[in-house]
């Protein structure tokens, strides 16, 4: 068969082999007929009954994908609960069906169209980009009013090996798509760079491309071909050659064999030639595949609760050294940065809390595990021996003063001295710490005489200075733009950096577009983000200067409130986009 190559708009970064399987949308066919006075209230019923159902997909659907998206990108299936909740939408559906005198599912219709027009003809770009959020709704719910099926095909019918073309992509088929562990995804509409569908997808680490006619997919369906989102391609019926260079080219970024993947230019580096390591926050193996597969600068930090919080018994050194040594060596040559247990009086695990004494009030991070020494050696010896296998950072969290790194060090010497001769050289350990309250800003030049580099955990600085729960920080109308917090990240980088060490931001605010472009302009050495943003963010770095950035920083800490900093970022931004 003859070779067919279409191109788009590469949403989401990476590449799939598999079967093309295009989805369809079906039309309903909706009763626009009247209804007698007496069966008002049965329709009434009917639209309750789909609403509460439309509820329960949603909640489903969300509880699925809670382990796997990142809990900003989740609160999308929140803005559908709170439309479906919403009394004046569902009051003015039932007045539709009472006053018009129509059935449930044409109520909804002419309802959801009346929004849909609303928006169409307003000056607000922003409100556009719901409308597709809107339809889905609406759609659903007619469909759980009639019962009938939105897509032509059944979600079961595909696998991880499919490779789906459809039309529009709505938010809710791009999750119950990545949810099925699909090969990637190809729509013509719907699959906005900023579009829910294409956040969740990239929050899955599922490869998507936007802007290909869906008349040219359809003549494909069911045939073999590569999905290539880093070019932006996909290549219909390849030849043998391609699908095996292809096949190769993912058994290389996902088994760490093909040093030819990293001869192309992979870093995030300014249009000025000012360098940013983009790494990756992961709490388990799986996310240190998506990882690889968005050619993370590295690990900027493993979260090692989640190996405490997942076992039965207390973690002995060698189940640690297991699961840090699989990610060491997954991810070499390029670092793995291993924060040690952040536990404390406010973050107990019920899984071995009872192991611990948790008498000293206050106590959190690393004065927390130096208070469990026998737990805190065993973890530190585990670190310790990963690093034989590769480039290892042991990142302590909480730091508040010289002497917590010191107690910490003596650990660490050690364990080191314990080795054999051969080993001891062998290690490749650097020491860093968490700065992420005001104690450790007081004292972070005494600090930074003790360490190799230097981590700002902003979201427990910004819950110390602004008041701003972690629960609650994506919902906090981005207080990390204060202009007062934007002024405590710059000091820890401008003594990190007069005392020759590299500092490294990680948190809610480094994968934020305005908060990483300040933070940028304020020299930060490298930033670390939930592995699926990896390539959306070196992608915006490559478009920005390091002039321009710090030129916007200090018009930043010029404002008064995160409110003018926001307002000033999204003019930036459309200005530089």
């Amino acid at each position: 068969m003859e070779k067919v190559l279409l191109n788009g708009m590469p949403v989401s970064n990476g590449t799939g082999v598999g079967k093309l399987y295009t989805f369809e949308y079906t039309n309903i066919e909706i009763n626009k007929g009247k209804i007698k006075e007496s069966l008002i209230n049965e329709e009434i019923i009917r639209l309750e009954v789909a609403i509460d159902k439309t509820l329960i997909e949603i909640c489903d659907l969300s509880n699925d994908l809670r382990q796997r998206l990142e809990a900003e990108d989740n609160l999308i299936f929140e803005a559908y609960k709170t439309i479906l909740e919403d009394k004046y939408f569902i009051s003015e559906i039932k007045d539709l069906i009472h006053v018009k005198k129509i059935f449930a599912e044409n109520a909804v219709d002419m309802c959801i169209n009346s929004y849909v027009n609303v928006i169409e003809i307003s000056d607000n770009d922003y409100a556009k980009q719901s409308i597709i959020d809107i339809k889905e709704i609406g759609s659903r719910i007619i469909r759980n009013i009639m019962g009938g099926k939105t897509v032509k095909h059944h979600l079961d019918d595909i696998d991880s090996k499919c490779i789906i073309g459809i039309k529009c992509l709505t938010p809710w088929l791009a999750a119950a798509l990545g949810k099925r562990n699909v090969t990637g995804v190809v729509a013509e509409e719907g699959a906005a760079y900023f579009s829910h569908a294409a956040i969740i997808l990239r929050g899955l680490g599922v490869p998507l491309m936007n802007n290909v006619p869906y008349d040219l997919i359809t003549k494909s369906n069911n045939r073999s071909a590569i999905l290539d989102c880093n070019n932006g391609i996909l290549i219909i019926n390849p030849d043998k050659k391609e699908i095996s260079e292809y096949k190769e080219l993912y058994k290389s970024k996902m088994f760490g064999l093909g040093a030819f993947f990293r001869k192309r230019n992979t870093h995030a580096e300014t249009v000025d030639n000012k360098r940013i390591a983009i790494m990756a926050n992961i709490g388990n193996f799986d996310e240190c595949d998506i990882a690889v597969r968005n050619l993370s600068d590295g690990i900027g930090l493993v979260r090692t609760e989640v190996l405490f919080i997942n076992s039965k018994e207390m973690p002995d050194d060698k189940k640690q050294l297991a699961a840090y040594s699989k990610i060491v060596k997954k991810i070499r040559p390029e670092p793995v940065v291993i924060r040690t247990l952040d536990a404390g009086h406010d973050k107990i695990f019920s899984g071995f809390t009872s192991k611990m004494s948790i008498k000293k009030e206050g106590l959190r991070g690393i004065r927390f595990s130096l208070s469990q020494k026998e737990i805190f050696i065993q973890q530190i010896s585990a670190i310790v021996h990963s690093a034989l296998l590769g480039e290892v950072g042991i990142m302590f969290p909480m730091v508040n003063s010289a002497d917590d790194i010191l107690k910490a060090k003596e650990i660490i010497s050690n364990i080191i001295n314990g080795m054999d001769e051969k080993s001891r050289t062998k290690v490749n350990l650097r020491i860093g710490a968490v700065i992420e309250n005001r104690t450790g800003i007081e004292n972070i030049e005494s600090i930074l005489d003790e360490v190799d580099f230097i981590s700002i955990g902003t979201n427990d600085l910004l819950q110390e200075m602004q008041g701003a729960s972690r629960k609650h920080l994506s919902e906090s109308d981005k207080l990390y733009l204060n202009p007062d917090f934007l002024m405590a990240v710059k000091y820890c980088c401008m003594k990190s950096h007069d005392k020759g060490k590299p500092v490294s931001v990680c948190g809610e605010i480094a994968a934020d577009i305005s908060a990483a472009i300040l933070l940028i302009g304020m020299g930060v050495d490298g930033l670390s983000v939930h592995p699926a943003k990896v390539t959306a963010l070196k992608d915006i770095i490559r478009k920005i200067s390091y002039k321009d950035s710090k030129e916007v920083l200090e018009a930043a800490l010029q404002k008064l409130d995160e409110h003018q900093v926001s307002e000033m970022m999204d003019e930036w931004l459309k200005k530089h986009f």
